[in-house]
């Protein structure tokens, strides 16, 4: 602008002059507006660069003039202007322009919900009766409000209840807890959620009655009693230092302070040290299992059989019920489409379809591990005939000829002759 004025040119007497006019640049945008992304409750900037210094500026939102307040407000720094929402909401969003006497620009200004992450959650805690339980979860933001719940009940701070915040740390401590405190505590906010079980443990409990030793036959019921100081005790059982889980064999017995443990069919194996546990106290008593005598009534016997046929081997045994297995050669045999066995009382029988030579061995059945029976399985080769014979061939001489026949066996050694000689390799 300052080189506007009179410009003249000399030459001797010789003279010329003309106005030099200057005018202003157009007022427009170094750098425009860009679209912006950002999280609920963060601070969104949205910024432009004009060509000089003292412009003024116009910021609407979806073509509305904006009303300037402390959450927002406008910026000027030489010619950088910024348009500052702190913090933004999601009714922020909307497009967003800014004007100058000769230029406009806009763009998107687009807010995300603000998504709190759990970082640490809670986790399953124990305590004694009587003592105190805290929870904890950590959330990615401090400014986040939450609720504490038990079993879906609201809890609020009270004499046994403490409720804190310290940044981004929730934390609850219940005091004082007693067995029907037992339940599920969970933390609540702003979509996020965690639980976990919290138990409490009874002050243990004494034996006013132990357990007693137990001397019994195999296949019998037994049971082992003892009594607790307490109906509300809970114990465990043991066997030679395994806990033991109820099923269709183990049954607990729970009724008033009488706790018991019942093998409703004992085996050999159930032999041991049985112990039962309250806390720190506990009761053992030794289990002995006399082993039955099982006689084999009626043995196996040889059987001889074709190649591809069956053999049916039957044994029969003073008992009904007992753990009988079959054997091949040592080998146990185990169901499938060719061997079968069935149990029609005492009486047990193997049935193998289909023999074959390798089949060939003894055949044994073992009771309990305690009585056995053996027999021969001979398996004989049938005799072998000729399924597609030979058929006459004309050759040229000198040429390759091959005469071809199919037999009923392929194990089967073959002899060739040509006229009455053998012909050998």
């Amino acid at each position: 602008m300052e080189d506007a004025g009179e410009v003249r040119a000399v030459s001797g007497e010789a003279l010329t002059s003309a106005k030099l006019v200057v005018q202003e640049a157009p007022l427009q945008f170094v750098k425009r507006l860009e679209p912006l992304s950002v999280e609920e409750g963060q601070i969104a900037e949205l910024s432009v660069e004009v060509s000089r210094l003292g412009a003024k500026s116009r910021w609407t939102r979806n073509s509305a003039a904006l009303t300037l307040t402390n959450r927002l407000r406008v910026d000027v720094q030489g010619m950088r202007h910024s348009l500052i929402i702190n913090p933004v909401c999601l009714s922020d969003r909307g497009v967003y322009a800014c004007e100058v006497t000769n230029d406009r620009t806009q763009a998107r200004l687009t807010i995300e919900p603000r998504c709190v992450l759990l970082v640490s959650g809670l986790k399953p805690t124990t305590v004694r009766e009587g003592g105190a339980a805290t929870f904890r979860v950590e959330l990615s933001h401090s400014d986040v409000d939450g609720k504490w719940s038990k079993d879906a009940v609201q809890l609020y701070p009270g004499n046994t209840c403490q409720l804190d915040k310290t940044g981004k740390v929730h934390s609850l401590t219940l005091s004082n807890l007693q067995p029907k405190d037992v339940g599920i505590v969970a933390f609540q906010a702003e979509g996020v959620r965690s639980s976990s079980r919290l138990s409490v443990e009874e002050l243990p409990a004494g034996f006013t009655s132990p357990l007693e030793d137990v001397d019994t036959a195999d296949r019998s019921p037994v049971t082992f009693t003892c009594e607790v100081s307490r109906e509300s005790a809970e114990v465990k059982w043991f066997k030679d230092g395994v806990e033991i889980r109820p099923s269709h064999r183990w049954q607990v017995i729970v009724q008033g302070r009488k706790r018991g443990l019942q093998i409703m069919r004992c085996e050999l194996t159930d032999a041991g040290g049985y112990r039962c546990s309250a806390g720190e106290n506990e009761t053992t008593a030794t289990l002995v299992v006399h082993a039955r005598d099982v006689l084999v009534l009626k043995p196996i016997e040889d059987q001889e059989v074709m190649e591809e046929g069956s053999a049916i081997f039957t044994c029969e045994f003073s008992h009904d019920d007992i753990n009988a297995q079959w054997f091949r050669n040592d080998k146990r045999l185990r169901s499938g489409r060719n061997i079968k066995t069935r149990q029609t009382g005492k009486r047990f029988t193997l049935t193998l379809d289909n023999v074959q030579k390798r089949d060939a061995g003894e055949v044994k059945i073992v009771a309990d591990s305690t009585s056995s029976s053996s027999a021969k399985l001979v398996v004989k080769e049938p005799p072998v005939h000729i399924v597609k014979r030979m058929r006459d061939k004309i050759s040229i001489e000198g040429h390759r000829v091959i005469l071809e026949c199919q037999l009923s066996r392929a194990t089967t050694e073959v002899h060739w002759f040509h006229e009455e000689a053998e012909i050998t390799a």
